[in-house]
């Protein structure tokens, strides 16, 4: 099944419900995951900066404000 923002908004609630969450956060190689980045685009993940240093060159680092 190829996933949707219908599929996973579900999922991301269901895995911070009750839990004192405020933001989700993710990376991923940027250069190499075009159509997963904008997956998460559309899921409403922004990038933001570094949140660790990353031995990876071109990992995108976003958030998602629960």
């Amino acid at each position: 099944m190829t996933p949707t923002v219908t599929t996973i908004a579900p999922l991301l609630d269901a895995a911070v419900g009750g839990r004192d969450c405020q933001r989700l956060r993710l990376d991923t190689i940027g250069g190499k995951m075009g159509t997963p980045l904008s997956f998460d685009r559309s899921m409403g993940f922004v990038d933001v900066a570094p949140h660790d240093p990353s031995p990876v060159p071109d990992t995108a680092f976003m958030e998602l404000v629960l």
